[in-house]
């Protein structure tokens, strides 16, 4: 019935509404709150919804195989 790459979009689609409703929620918990970690947190909520795994998958390796820290 549930496939494991079906699974996979699953769990980055409740993580992307996780950090969205936390981005959100953000301004409203902090008296300070900083624009630059809500639009940030928005933005790789939506990377998360929107972006296939493949992408993501892909990403996580090259910068987890980034041993000379070029970037």
């Amino acid at each position: 019935m549930f496939n494991k790459e079906n699974i996979k979009q699953l769990k980055t689609t409740i993580t992307g509404f996780l950090i969205m409703g936390a981005s959100i929620a953000y301004p409203y918990f902090q008296s300070s709150s900083n624009t630059w970690i809500f639009g940030i947190m928005f933005c790789v909520g939506l990377a998360l919804l929107f972006l296939p795994n493949t992408l993501i998958s892909s990403l996580k390796k090259l910068l987890s195989n980034n041993s000379d820290k070029k970037f």
